[in-house]
């Protein structure tokens, strides 16, 4: 009778803890879908239009959110910046980064010097070690004449299309946020054409 109830109670036992293993795994899928949400809903949507160029662009997480992060914003002097950032490593904790290196980097609309920004940004994950993260960055201002004037921390350097010939003019770079304490970020300069394609 004994070994007859202890077996019935393990099976009790068992099956409370699948039911509480079920509700933990709900509550965690509904949090990841809250989280892919707000994410998402920070991408920019439905690019506005600039008499200077045309902006198309996509994001397609691997997994439910993730340290992929692109923008697209008017500047106050009459330039347009755009960005393409990725964190390491994939997830919640990717996704948080990006979410504050989005913050971070929206104060450029006002006017802040991108290279200072990214030095604070560097300095700021360099003190805060125990994140464990980095970020490469592709950061370009383009005016309406096509002067572009960008900063590459890290990222696979942009392909440019022009006349059907593919060029990499990208060659001045620095290492990505938060990987080296100090590091520094200086902007390079160069000229699009019209009909240019810019491929990041």
């Amino acid at each position: 009778i004994l070994a007859a109830l202890a077996v019935e109670a393990a099976s009790i036992l068992d099956n409370a803890r699948l039911v509480e293993y079920e509700r933990q795994r709900q509550r965690l899928e509904q949090e990841l879908n809250i989280a892919r949400d707000i994410q998402q809903a920070l991408l920019p949507r439905g690019f506005r239009d600039f008499p200077h160029l045309t902006v198309s662009g996509v994001n397609l997480p691997c997994l439910s959110v993730g340290g992929d992060y692109f923008d697209v914003f008017p500047m106050r002097d009459d330039r347009t910046a755009f960005l393409i950032a990725d964190v390491s490593g994939k997830g919640l904790g990717a996704a948080l980064l990006t979410t504050m290196l989005q913050g971070a980097l929206s104060g450029m609309i006002m006017g802040a010097d991108p290279a200072e920004v990214f030095s604070h940004i560097n300095n700021f994950l360099c003190e805060h070690a125990e994140l464990g993260k980095y970020a490469t960055i592709f950061f370009g201002t383009l005016g309406r004449q096509g002067d572009l004037e960008y900063i590459n921390a890290g990222h696979p350097s942009p392909l440019l299309l022009r006349g059907g010939d593919l060029m990499e003019p990208f060659t001045e770079g620095s290492t990505p946020v938060g990987l080296i304490r100090g590091a520094e970020y200086k902007a390079a300069r160069i000229t699009l054409q019209t009909g240019d394609t810019l491929v990041l």
